[in-house]
């Protein structure tokens, strides 16, 4: 069946804004942008344009789409912001870029994710450190498990950095999920010997 060539246009058009937003330059990208209807419009996979620089670590685009007015809390359908997108890459400037801008530290995403999760199972430090200095909650729970930063973080890349920022500002080393686990329970599994040897120097425990 033939596209009709409105849509087909409009494809084309948000496929060159993509382009741009990943490689061109900040004029490249005000081009483009100036010629659509709505600039938190969803592009590719819900993102929006904003999303998609922060996710990229383009500062200098994320910099132009919030002088251009871009919503910087809007989210997609299953919650992700742009701040959560910057956290889940580990681009810490743009983290605090966001924030200064209004960005809500502690949004959540349809499961109760928040940034600091993200940034704490991927193992990035730097944007971890950037999110707790902007005030995140270091003991947040997402909704689906009852998981927090620290049990995520020790679990998921294991990087013994983020595990020691969240214990020294302030993270329940003796925190339970909603089946009762501990972040050691988490661990049962994990190579990361010496996070759990070091979370069990801080007094972590197994469930009974």
């Amino acid at each position: 069946m033939e596209k009709p060539a409105g849509r087909t246009d409009e494809i084309i058009k948000w496929g060159a804004l993509i382009q741009a937003m990943h490689y061109g330059t900040p004029e490249k990208v005000r081009a483009h942008l100036q010629r659509a209807d709505n600039i938190d419009a969803p592009l590719a996979n819900g993102k929006t344009a904003l999303m998609m620089a922060s996710h990229a670590g383009r500062s200098e685009i994320v910099t132009l789409l919030l002088e251009m007015g871009s919503d910087v809390n809007s989210a997609t359908k299953n919650g992700r912001t742009a701040l959560i997108w910057a956290a889940s890459s580990g681009h810490a400037s743009i983290v605090r870029l966001l924030i200064d801008r209004g960005a809500k530290v502690d949004a959540r995403t349809s499961h109760g994710g928040t940034a600091l999760m993200v940034a704490a199972l991927q193992g990035h430090a730097e944007a971890v450190k950037a999110l707790i200095e902007k005030g995140a909650a270091v003991n947040a729970q997402e909704d689906r498990y009852g998981l927090n930063a620290l049990m995520v973080a020790a679990a998921g890349k294991g990087n013994l950095q983020v595990v020691k920022l969240l214990l020294d500002h302030g993270a329940d080393i003796s925190a339970r999920d909603k089946k009762g686990r501990t972040v050691l329970d988490h661990m049962k599994k994990s190579r990361h010997k010496e996070v759990r040897e070091f979370l069990m120097s801080r007094g972590a425990k197994e469930q009974p």
